[in-house]
């Protein structure tokens, strides 16, 4: 798909060698932008070729390793998962059956309930942030106390006493930077660098040879990049809408009945 190449020398011979990378690097410490640009054109090219081949009316939408499939009916659901799985693993991509949702009329995806119908809300489990959400935030994250939620079919491991502070921060910072991504393309310059600084310090804490004062030494960092993204928030942000181009008709900015509304046309 794509090629990326780095090279070494051989500290005997001093011959230059060059190396492909034949895996996606994915994850917290490398750049999600290669795995995005592959995943795009697998998408786009080979899973869209072979469902088109075998005559299945299917849509495809991803946002990185996730991909929502719909279809008509339950049986081209059945078809279009068959065929979508056996592209991704010709591509040496693992599809876990336990993270593997539907075929189903109701699902959530990224933070959605996506029904049949073209119909979507929020899902209910995100998070309703507050003034006590920073309080809150910031508490799990010196304290140490944050406790990740376990995905499905991930293994439970036990962490070494030492790293359980570490390890608890890394996890807030994700989770936090996860709920503000939903609010990427709504977020001011300075509170997008306060979400490249969360991210940047959730790479920091998890070298391995990080030591204790370089890890209190990211607290201020931390403290101001969650006081930025917060209150941002918290004062307003932009009025929000999940559709394609050319589907939204408008935004309505729904208020309390005393309080002054409006609806912004497209």
């Amino acid at each position: 798909m794509t090629k990326i190449a780095t090279t070494s020398v051989d500290p005997i011979t001093g011959k230059e060698h060059v190396w492909q990378i034949c895996t996606i690097p994915q994850g917290w410490c490398w750049s999600s932008i290669l795995f995005h640009t592959c995943v795009h054109w697998l998408v786009h090219n080979p899973i869209k070729e072979a469902l088109a081949k075998a005559n299945c009316p299917c849509s495809v939408l991803f946002v990185q390793d996730d991909i929502l499939l719909g279809c008509p009916t339950k049986a081209d659901s059945m078809k279009a998962l068959s065929i979508v799985t056996s592209v991704l693993q010709d591509y040496c991509f693992a599809v876990n059956p336990l993270k593997t949702v539907g075929p189903a009329s109701v699902t959530p995806f990224c933070g959605l309930v996506i029904e049949s119908g073209g119909r979507y809300r929020p899902h209910p489990s995100r998070r309703v942030l507050t003034e006590a959400s920073f309080d809150l935030a910031w508490d799990e994250f010196i304290n140490g106390t944050f406790k990740a939620k376990r995905k499905r079919g991930a293994p439970k491991v036990a962490a070494a006493a030492s790293n359980l502070k570490i390890s608890s921060r890394v996890s807030g910072l994700k989770s936090w930077c996860g709920t503000f991504n939903y609010f990427l393309g709504h977020l001011a310059k300075q509170q997008l660098d306060a979400l490249h600084a969360l991210t940047d310090v959730s790479k920091r804490l998890q070298d391995p040879a990080i030591t204790d004062e370089e890890v209190e030494a990211q607290s201020t960092l931390v403290h101001a990049a969650f006081k930025s993204l917060f209150d941002y928030y918290l004062s307003g942000i932009p009025a929000l809408y999940a559709a394609r181009d050319g589907q939204a008709i408008g935004t309505i900015v729904l208020s309390d009945a005393t309080a002054m509304g409006g609806l912004l046309s497209s």
